[in-house]
């Protein structure tokens, strides 16, 4: 056996088999946290939904959204209130033990705001976000993430429960 054929086995060989699955499909349930330097701060219950596609074992992108579920408009008639957020992101994943991994993202997207009590769109801008969170995978075609989410010029934290299935 040459040299060549001794490296190109070792380097199929040291692949992750967790990695046959390449798209994933995410949905969840979560909170977001909004703060305008601490002055007044809002909450609300999110539902997210994201796509995403792996390149590599650690290295993907992802489509995502979440927004406001329960309609309830926190703070006084002329303050914009979180509604929703669609975006883009690169990800990043390292495996930490057998079923579970960290997993990073960098990205950009739309968010919209309403205005206070009357609900009517008051603005929409772009913003980078920055995601983290920590993935189990018991199963090959199932997994669940504590995920954090937080829109850096809206000053929005998402925190959520994902479920996440791997195809």
């Amino acid at each position: 056996m040459s040299i060549k054929y001794a490296i190109a086995a070792a380097a199929l060989r040291g692949a992750p088999a967790a990695h046959a699955a390449n798209f994933q499909a995410e949905v969840g349930l979560g909170t977001a946290h909004t703060s305008d330097a601490g002055v007044h701060a809002q909450s609300a219950l999110i539902v997210d939904a994201a796509f995403g596609y792996r390149f590599t074992p650690n290295f993907g992108a992802r489509a995502m959204a979440f927004g406001e579920f329960d309609g309830n408009r926190i703070g006084g008639p002329d303050e914009p209130s979180f509604d929703s957020f669609v975006g883009l992101e690169a990800t990043g994943h390292a495996e930490l033990a057998p079923q579970v991994r960290a997993m990073g993202g960098l990205g950009f997207g739309q968010v919209n705001y309403y205005d206070g009590f009357d609900g009517a769109k008051k603005a929409s801008g772009t913003t980078p976000v920055l995601s983290g969170g920590l993935q189990w995978q018991p199963g090959k075609r199932f997994a669940m993430e504590l995920h954090v989410d937080y829109l850096t010029t809206a000053k929005v934290t998402n925190m959520a429960l994902l479920f996440q299935i791997p195809f």
